[in-house]
């Protein structure tokens, strides 16, 4: 608004370039802005986004290709400045996202064993907070992992950058005496394929022997979760040691 002000204090038409109009528009009128011409509109698809990112220079062609007399861009990011841009912009939106949310329900659908509970509420959010079908297991594991980490009462350790050997995170009381999970995650390429998948993942909790990290720690409350995703679908499966 400063330099709006500055304009008008020169006689000058001041015109400003938004991400969207809404009904602040006026108030900024009044500081001196005379129009508004917004980038986007208060409901934008994925196709009108992507052209006006890359017009704009946030995406680059890299190539293109024929798909049914349609032609069709190959994009890529042009450099690590508008990379981070990204990352940032993508990471505080889920943060501000998560942080409206109220997950005692999925808290307590954990601790109780209860992974219908927890299916549900993992569907709505999966529903409620992406816009596209990510199909990286990499995003599936920050989506959890954003979630548990929103809890006062655990913390939360994510060993996806770990290698092998361990499992994708644990969810730890900082008591001993508190309560410990294991989470595994896995993505299905069907969705028919989800409760097997889910299955698999807490198998291979057991088979690799993932809770041993967490017994060395003087855990005796260790409880697994196995977790698939396909889109914006999820299966879970609960077991509470009965494996080993």
């Amino acid at each position: 608004m400063g330099a709006a002000k500055l304009a008008k204090s020169y006689g000058n038409k001041v015109f400003a370039f938004a991400g969207s109009v809404t009904r602040q528009a006026r108030a900024c009128n009044d500081q001196g802005i005379d129009a508004f011409f917004p980038v986007l509109r208060d409901i934008t698809t994925l196709e009108e986004a992507m052209k006006i990112l890359y017009f704009t220079g946030y995406l680059t062609k890299e190539g293109e290709y024929f798909k049914e007399s349609s032609i069709f861009l190959r994009v890529r990011i042009p450099n690590t400045e508008v990379k981070t841009i990204y990352q940032n912009t993508i990471l505080n939106w889920m943060r501000g996202m998560m942080e409206k949310e109220d997950f005692h329900d999925l808290y307590r659908a954990m601790e109780d064993g209860n992974a219908g509970k927890m299916r549900d509420i993992l569907n709505g959010q999966l529903l409620r907070t992406i816009s596209f079908f990510d199909s990286a297991e990499n995003f599936y594991h920050g989506f959890l992992a954003g979630i548990l980490s929103q809890s006062e009462n655990y913390l939360v350790k994510s060993n996806r950058e770990s290698g092998r050997g361990r499992s994708d995170i644990m969810v730890k009381s900082p008591s001993l005496r508190g309560r410990s999970f294991i989470l595994e995650i896995k993505v299905s390429d069907n969705i028919d394929h989800l409760e097997m998948d889910a299955q698999k993942a807490l198998n291979q909790i057991y088979d690799n022997k993932y809770r041993q990290e967490l017994r060395s720690e003087g855990y005796r409350k260790i409880d697994c979760y196995g977790i698939a995703f396909y889109r914006k679908d999820c299966e879970v499966r609960f077991g509470n040691g009965e494996g080993e």
